[in-house]
């Protein structure tokens, strides 16, 4: 039998995997990442270490008996007041387990982690189904309305160009003409038909630990 895999405290040594890890799960577009690691690198050191709250719960890593880097979670601690009481709230973010490895328990584990420690309130903002349902399933609850993000679109041709790069099933005519010069004429013959747009979001969810 294996070794068992542990949750640690995220560290400055475990910034080159945690970002080839989100690297690998959410690949960049046109090679952004490639060509600005320390940039990238950066935003996680800034974001979930060099982050001035000293008495908040760290960020997490979770390294399998190989010790290898398959999971992290960043925590940001803010201190807030909820009906006049003061508390201590935690927003996470990057919430990321290598694909092949989520079967093992890693993503439950820096949950519960997570959730044992002194904040008196966890935010999980951004939350795709399947983080969401790991966090309803450790007593996490959706916030539903706030899941919800609008749009006034005022290039509807730019607009439906930008959402099928981001949805490959959806299909754009191909016009002949500069999306500018198309998305400047539309905008001036449709704007009232489509000035609002809603959809979808990722789930945000919360959890009060105490």
């Amino acid at each position: 039998k294996g070794a068992m895999g542990r949750v640690r405290a995220f560290e400055e040594r475990d910034i080159r995997r945690v970002t080839a890890l989100h690297s690998r799960i959410f690949p960049p577009l046109d090679g952004a990442v490639r060509d600005g690691v320390d940039a990238y690198d950066a935003y996680f050191r800034t974001m979930f270490l060099d982050t001035g709250w000293s008495d908040g719960q760290p960020s997490l890593v979770y390294e399998d008996g190989d010790g290898e880097l398959i999971g992290f979670v960043g925590t940001m601690t803010r201190r807030m007041r909820l009906h006049g009481r003061p508390i201590r709230a935690v927003t996470t973010s990057q919430f990321i387990v290598e694909p092949a490895r989520r079967a093992t328990l890693a993503g439950i584990e820096l949950a519960k982690a997570l959730l044992a420690g002194p904040q008196d309130l966890t935010l999980a903002d951004e939350a795709t189904n399947v983080t969401r349902r790991l966090w309803e399933g450790v007593g996490g609850a959706t916030a539903l309305l706030y899941s919800l993000y609008w749009a006034r679109v005022l290039r509807p041709v730019e607009f439906a160009v930008a959402v099928t790069v981001i949805s490959p099933d959806t299909t754009a005519p191909d016009v002949g003409l500069p999306m500018e010069t198309v998305g400047a004429v539309t905008s001036r013959t449709v704007t009232v038909r489509v000035s609002v747009a809603t959809f979808p979001a990722p789930s945000r969810t919360v959890r009060v630990t105490r």
